[in-house]
């Protein structure tokens, strides 16, 4: 996305190369160790580079590791030879990071979704009361993410007998435990928490992140904009929201025992 910018100085070639290896589902050897998210993500995407020009290890469609070199001719596909700036161009970006970032909010999406199902079936199996989940009740603290997860448990819960059976006069329960009172409180700023990070995803994806990067009306300019921090951010908060929606979970499951 970002070569395609026009931004950084690179051959029309080397954006058709990558998205010929994409198409091929060659997929780069990266290293889990050995990277650094600051001055761009350097290591990680000299790794991708390395395969583009035909060298280091790749897995290829059928998940295979063989040498680069094999797996492009294969695809029909040539090296790179790299030009002037193009291998700058190609290591100094935020892409690694915001891959991983994406793919985290693609499995969040489906995390929280389940997050919501466990907790109601915590809910039932506890004997607990959903009248906390209320719209009126929720709608006190006006955050969407607990909106939506205060809903989704009012419809996972719905029809069930227990629910029903704290309704009339003769029930005597105060009020449920944390764990199970406050999952939409939980879940939902997770869910806001998630939201954000798309938000900064978005933006980066449309961004041109290179540096010198060359203007559209020629000069060639030094910038910070390789700096990871926005991404960064994101991620270390994702990791704190994602910790305590497992911990509240976990304690759901602790009161079952």
């Amino acid at each position: 996305a970002t070569l395609a910018t026009g931004r950084t100085g690179v051959r029309p070639g080397v954006v058709t190369a990558c998205a010929g290896m994409l198409s091929a589902r060659i997929t780069p050897l990266v290293h889990e160790h050995g990277s650094l998210g600051c001055s761009g993500d350097l290591a990680p995407l000299a790794a991708i580079a390395l395969a583009l020009t035909g060298e280091g290890q790749v897995r290829d469609a059928r998940g295979d590791l063989r040498p680069a070199a094999e797996a492009l001719a294969e695809a029909g596909l040539a090296p790179v030879e790299l030009a002037e700036k193009e291998g700058l161009a190609l290591i100094n970006g935020t892409d690694g990071m915001l891959g991983m970032l994406v793919l985290a909010l693609a499995d969040l999406d489906g995390l929280l979704a389940l997050a919501d199902v466990a907790a109601a079936m915590s809910v039932e199996a506890q004997m607990g009361t959903d009248a906390v989940f209320a719209a009126d009740l929720q709608a006190l603290r006006p955050h969407p993410g607990q909106a939506a997860s205060a809903a989704n448990l009012v419809a996972l819960l719905a029809g069930s007998a227990i629910m029903a059976s704290h309704r009339g006069p003769e029930c005597t329960r105060v009020q449920d435990a944390y764990s199970l009172r406050c999952s939409p409180q939980v879940a939902g700023a997770a869910r806001d928490t998630v939201a954000h990070a798309r938000t900064v995803a978005r933006r980066e994806l449309a961004a041109a992140i290179d540096n010198p990067v060359v203007t559209p009306d020629g000069r060639v300019e030094s910038n910070g904009n390789f700096h990871g921090a926005p991404v960064a951010y994101v991620l270390d908060f994702l990791a704190i929201a994602v910790a305590d929606v497992a911990g509240i979970s976990e304690r759901r499951t602790d009161r079952f025992l």
